[in-house]
């Protein structure tokens, strides 16, 4: 079976550069994605205290 290669030394380097260029943006997204998750994680839990504030103050009446 052939190894595929690249024989062009500027192709190899600008498809090197690509594939690093890809990974960052890939990273960066990961981390805004990571952002977006825990911002819904917090409304969730503010979600969830508002309701137990609620039920305790029910059952204080």
């Amino acid at each position: 079976m052939k190894k595929a290669s690249i024989p062009n030394q500027e192709t190899r380097q600008r498809l090197i550069s690509n594939l690093r260029q890809t990974r960052l943006e890939l990273q960066d997204f990961g981390i805004q994605l990571e952002e977006l998750l825990a911002g819904i994680e917090k409304e969730i839990r503010e979600t969830k205290l508002k309701r137990l504030t609620k039920s305790k103050q029910k059952l204080s009446l």
